[in-house]
């Protein structure tokens, strides 16, 4: 009876399957949203998950942000700035494709309220003194050439100020785009 009832106990890692399934299933569900439904969410994580989503697939994941509104976009590349400096830090945001909006994240980082992030980056922009290459590979060239030991030393001193905020951003976010509603579209 022993072996008869042990064939047909739960495996505990089956309940650990369950939940990375539907963890899964929720976080592809919220990236797949339309604009109405998204709108209609309350709880600000699942909704700035599913807007960021949203704005993804309409530019192409940052390949035509020209597809994004003003207002779109300021959230999109405040949300993208966020996701990596929270991944590997600003020099990871320089590097990847995201960064082709660094001329354009002090501004959107202050549109949305989140002032504190935008005061501790634009140190970083103020010893660059010029307009960043928006091509991936003109500005990885164009940084490696800036970057020294005194930049490299600043920009840990950013990230790491950055990580000790207590900001949370996604109610910002949230906000700004419940705010600006209309203008997304």
């Amino acid at each position: 009876m022993g072996i008869l009832k042990n064939l047909f106990k739960k495996d505990k890692h089956s309940d650990i399957d369950e939940a990375i399934n539907k963890s899964f299933t929720d976080f592809n569900n919220l990236m797949n949203m339309d604009l109405k439904d998204i709108f209609t969410l309350d709880d600000e994580n699942k909704f700035v998950t599913a807007m960021s989503g949203y704005l993804g697939k309409k530019s192409d994941y940052g390949d035509h942000l020209d597809a994004l509104t003003e207002r779109e976009r300021i959230f999109y590349t405040a949300d993208v700035f966020e996701g990596e400096i929270n991944n590997g830090g600003f020099e990871q945001y320089i590097y990847n494709s995201s960064g082709q909006s660094a001329n354009e994240i002090i501004a959107a980082l202050n549109t949305i309220g989140a002032n504190q992030i935008a005061e501790i980056y634009q140190k970083i922009f103020d010893i660059f003194g010029c307009k960043i290459p928006t091509e991936q590979e003109e500005r990885e060239e164009w940084f490696d050439e800036k970057l020294d030991d005194e930049l490299e030393e600043l920009i840990n001193q950013c990230d790491s100020d950055y990580y000790d905020l207590s900001l949370d951003t996604d109610k910002l976010k949230y906000n700004y785009a419940i705010k600006n509603k209309a203008y997304f579209s």
